[in-house]
């Protein structure tokens, strides 16, 4: 299954590398989702979890595909993005 679903510029490396993990670093990061939307849990197989442990979760539960676009191309991400969302689904989107 696919949890979320996302890009970033090529000049965003902390997004790519560390904001992800962290539920307060950005409006929008697949930790914040599973913290919110706990009704999920029994469903991704969570019993607990809290902000000192999402992090440890992630890294240890899920994996991440990376496809990179070669900068300049901000259409191309976008547009990559939407198709895929569109052909897998995912159960995090947009702000959640």
């Amino acid at each position: 299954m696919v949890l979320k679903v996302a890009h970033v510029g090529a000049r965003s490396e902390a997004r790519f590398r560390h904001q992800h993990c962290n539920p307060r670093s950005a409006r929008s990061t697949l930790a914040k989702s599973l913290l919110t939307y706990r009704i999920m849990w029994p469903w991704l197989g969570i019993d607990h979890l809290d902000e000192l442990g999402v992090k440890r979760w992630m890294l240890s539960s899920l994996d991440r595909l990376h496809i990179f676009i070669p900068d300049g191309h901000p259409m191309v991400a976008a547009s990559l993005e939407i198709y895929v969302r569109s052909r897998i689904g995912s159960v995090f989107e947009g702000a959640a």
